[in-house]
């Protein structure tokens, strides 16, 4: 099976050795991010700054969160949390099985296990795991280029370039 989304609004998921569509499903916005696949749940972003999990074999929507700006980066997997960037420059760390939703599928913007807000950069890349603890997080513009945050608390940890020395370590 192939499961990708598309900037007509919608995702698809279509049989890898003939290209038969099993399903599609209309989003809210452009799909810009490449899908995530865990235990049966597809999990992808648009440009209108929703997160989305769908049921792989049906489509079907099982819940949805909305960040503030577009989701242009692959949302990860890592612990039994669900880590997405946004343009509105936060990240957030979701339980993609234990939040709670709406009658609609929508998950509270305050149920975030974690939301760091203090990066104050457009984020458009994929994150990713290092060391099983950290998320590093590549930032589009500013001094800073990268930023690691603790994948537990969210914490902000190592930045590169480093800050100069004497400067007060990063908060959250």
């Amino acid at each position: 099976m192939l499961y990708f989304g598309a900037f007509d609004s919608n995702a698809y998921a279509i049989t890898a050795a003939e290209g038969k569509l099993v399903w599609k499903t209309r989003l809210e916005g452009w799909v810009w991010t490449d899908p995530t696949f865990n235990a049966g749940t597809l999990y992808l972003g648009d440009v209108r700054g929703r997160a989305y999990a769908l049921d792989a074999a049906t489509g079907q929507l099982k819940w949805y969160y909305d960040t503030r700006d577009s989701i242009k980066g692959q949302p990860i997997l890592f612990n039994d949390k669900l880590y997405i960037v946004s343009m509105d420059t936060n990240v957030y760390a979701l339980d993609p099985a234990g939040s709670q939703r709406d009658a609609k599928g929508k998950v509270d913007y305050n149920q975030a296990i974690w939301r760091n807000e203090t990066l104050v950069r457009r984020l458009v890349s994929t994150p990713a795991i290092w060391n099983d603890a950290d998320l590093v997080v590549p930032l589009l513009d500013g001094d800073i280029k990268m930023w690691t945050l603790d994948a537990s608390t969210g914490t902000r940890k190592m930045q590169f370039p480093p800050a100069p020395s004497g400067t007060p370590a990063p908060g959250r």
